[in-house]
């Protein structure tokens, strides 16, 4: 990440990885806003990851706090500010 920001400029991307390199971002402080779509549709499948998944399980869970909902044709898109006080 560092080498993202001094040698290209990145200052913000998007993780769309796994459950378990998102919950490594998530345990390194790399992650600052959470964006979840939910759809019309259910995989529950045994073996499946979630959306953060493999973290230890000393970690206590991370606060979330709420910034927006919108909806459109069924698709819900959800915005959550990782950390806050609520």
């Amino acid at each position: 990440m560092e080498i993202l920001r001094r040698d290209f400029g990145v200052e913000r991307l998007a993780v769309v990885g796994g459950g378990h390199i998102n919950g490594s971002m998530l345990d390194l402080g790399l992650i600052d806003e959470v964006s979840m779509m939910y759809g019309y549709g259910i995989d529950g499948r045994a073996g499946m990851a979630a959306a953060f998944d493999g973290r230890p399980k000393n970690r206590k869970p991370v606060r979330l706090t709420f910034k927006s909902v919108e909806e459109q044709d069924g698709i819900v898109w959800m915005r959550y500010q990782v950390g806050g006080n609520k």
